[in-house]
């Protein structure tokens, strides 16, 4: 699997809806928001690179 894959994935699998939504409108962005916080996609990317 190529690496932006793995990570969609990861940032996927470790969504969290009800922060997503708050997370979105703050945002302000058409780009999707998965409702991580900066450490949960450290801990998912770093292994990664």
């Amino acid at each position: 699997m190529i690496l932006p894959t793995r990570i969609r994935a990861g940032l996927a699998e470790a969504a969290c809806p009800a922060n997503a939504a708050p997370m979105q409108a703050y945002l302000k962005s058409a780009m999707p928001c998965h409702g991580l916080r900066m450490s949960d996609l450290r801990r998912i990317v770093r292994p990664m690179l």
